[in-house]
C-alpha cells in the first residue's frame, strides 16, 4: 500500500549522477520530495520527474508508478523558471524523443529512456533546486 507516513527519504544518487529511479513508498511524489528535502521550502518549486510520468502510457512496461514516484527520479525546478524551463523546453525534448522512436518503430529501452532524462538533466539541472548539475 501507499505509505505516506514518516518514512526518512535518503538517495544514493548524487548530483551529476546519471538519472535513475529506485521504490518511492508512496506514489505522492511531492509526499517523497519534501522528507528528502526538508530544509527546501515547497511552495517554491515544482516538483518535476526526470523520466516524466508520461512514461507509463508512452513507454508502456518499462517503469511503474513508484519507480517514477522515487527520490531518485525526482527534481525541483524553481517556480520562477518552471513555464521556460519544465512546460515548454523539457516537455519538447521529450516529445522530440518519443517521436524519434515512433519513426524508428521501436520503443526504447529502459536504458535509453534514462540516457535522456540524464541529457535534460545536464541541460538544465544547474537551474533545479537542489541543484543538479
Amino acid at each position: 500500500g501507499d505509505d505516506v507516513g514518516a518514512v526518512v527519504v535518503q538517495s544514493k544518487r548524487q548530483p551529476g549522477d546519471p538519472a535513475s529511479v529506485g521504490f518511492a513508498t508512496t506514489k505522492e511524489h511531492r509526499v517523497t520530495f519534501a522528507r528528502a528535502y526538508p530544509d527546501i521550502d515547497m511552495s517554491t518549486v515544482v516538483v518535476h520527474h526526470a523520466v516524466e510520468r508520461n512514461a507509463l502510457r508512452r513507454f508502456r512496461g518499462l517503469f511503474d508508478e513508484y519507480e517514477l514516484h522515487s527520490i531518485e527520479n525526482l527534481r525541483g525546478i524553481p517556480n520562477d523558471v518552471n513555464a521556460e524551463i519544465h512546460l515548454s523546453a523539457i516537455r519538447r525534448s521529450w516529445d522530440a524523443f518519443r517521436e524519434r522512436f515512433v519513426e524508428l518503430g521501436r520503443q526504447p529501452t529502459k536504458q535509453e529512456v534514462l540516457d535522456h532524462a540524464t541529457h535534460i538533466d545536464d541541460l538544465y539541472g544547474h537551474l533545479f533546486t537542489p541543484r543538479e548539475r
